[in-house]
């Protein structure tokens, strides 16, 4: 697909949206999120989702998304619904 078309179709979309890579950073963040955060994207690119936390759980948080994230690098999605 396109850049510019998948960059268009996901800021169309009506809620926030963040798509992060292996390691939890921010790859890109859709308009809806970054009017609902206050952050520009070029602001949350490289960071981690941990931005959006008070500092006193950050630390937390980061072991969570450890467990969440992919174990191996070939891996690109979870499902985070029960079905």
């Amino acid at each position: 697909m396109n850049g510019q078309l998948e960059k268009t179709m996901v800021d169309a979309i009506p809620d926030g949206m963040l798509l992060v890579d292996a390691e939890g950073h921010i790859l890109r963040a859709n308009a809806a999120l970054q009017t609902m955060s206050g952050y520009a994207e070029h602001e949350l690119l490289g960071a981690t989702p941990d931005i959006f936390l008070p500092p006193a759980l950050r630390t937390a948080h980061a072991g969570l998304m450890k467990q969440f994230l992919p174990s191996r690098p070939s891996a690109t999605c979870r499902k985070m619904a029960r079905t």
